[in-house]
């Protein structure tokens, strides 16, 4: 994950320091929202199809200033509520990579290696 962190980074850098003033103040048109529905980038759920929406109606340097942190808190939160569906499901001892259910002591001893009473 910080690799991931790093390169998007260093890539976002890159892309920043090439773009012009008259680039900042780019607006995207509706050929731009149909391009982004047509390619699914986002989920057609209504939670989410907001969000092209919002970017079309931004310019790039709005985009820019979005606040970092809030949009690393909207996906650290989803992150969240996936471990926590997927630790239920341990305690519950259904494997989440398959649909087959293996006991929790089982379970345990699998991941342990070896169980010393």
């Amino acid at each position: 994950m910080y690799l991931y962190a790093k390169a998007v980074t260093e890539s976002t850098d890159q892309i920043l320091h090439q773009l012009t003033y008259k680039e900042l103040k780019q607006k995207y048109g509706e050929d731009v929202k149909e391009r982004l529905i047509r390619s699914k980038c986002v989920s057609e759920d209504e939670n989410a199809f907001w969000l092209i929406d919002y970017w079309c109606g931004k310019d790039v340097k709005g985009l820019i200033q979005m606040p970092f942190s809030r949009h690393w808190i909207m996906h650290i939160e989803a992150m969240r509520r996936i471990k926590n569906k997927l630790c239920k499901m341990a305690r519950k001892g259904v494997d989440p990579a398959g649909p087959s259910i293996i006991p929790v002591p089982l379970l345990l001893v699998q991941r342990i290696g070896s169980v010393r009473m």
